[in-house]
């Protein structure tokens, strides 16, 4: 949303009204790019920050924080590996990690 919250809810509308997980990863910062492993228990999260953030969504906490794009840089793109191992991001600096 607006205020950089990222809001997950099922997908019809009786139940959208009450969230499954909210969290808000850097206060005014945008989220750009999403990615679920592949059991849909953990979350990747990217945006207007230089970093990765892995959210369990069962514990509903942060677990991971995947450093090493630069602070100038916005991560555009997040993806896991079909076996959940690695998680992929782009940043717009140009720059591809690989985070295990």
């Amino acid at each position: 949303n607006e205020a950089g919250e990222v809001v997950l809810t099922l997908p019809d509308a009786k139940s959208s009204t009450k969230p499954l997980f909210e969290f808000a990863p850097l206060a005014d910062r945008e989220v750009r790019s999403l990615g679920f492993d592949s059991s849909s228990r953990y979350l990747a999260a990217g945006g207007d920050f230089e970093c990765v953030y892995v959210w369990d969504l069962k514990k509903k906490k942060k677990v991971r924080e995947l450093k090493g794009h630069p602070v100038s840089a916005s991560v555009g793109r997040v993806a896991f590996s079909p076996d959940s191992q690695l998680i992929a991001s782009g940043a717009s600096s140009g720059a591809v990690l690989l985070h295990s």
